[in-house]
């Protein structure tokens, strides 16, 4: 089952890999967010970065590691390590 609604087509599009660990790093991730009040953060790992929408549990987009040279990152107000 996938906690993020439109999260498989993302990764699937991207060629992501997405593993069942990096799937609970990603559900913490927003567990925690919600806590501090945030409302869209960036999931980083060493791989792959997600950024994702707290208050709607929807993941917005997925970069790999590839993607991300010379990216910036905007309309974020927390950051989190995987």
């Amino acid at each position: 089952m996938w906690l993020f609604p439109r999260l498989r087509n993302r990764v699937e599009e991207r060629g992501i890999e997405l593993p069942p660990d990096l799937m609970d790093k990603l559900a913490g991730s927003v567990e925690r967010a919600q806590e501090k009040g945030a409302v869209n953060i960036l999931a980083f790992g060493a791989e792959q970065a997600f950024i994702i929408n707290v208050p709607h549990n929807r993941v917005i987009t997925t970069i790999s590691q590839a993607e991300m040279k010379e990216k910036i990152f905007t309309n974020i107000d927390a950051a989190i390590l995987l």
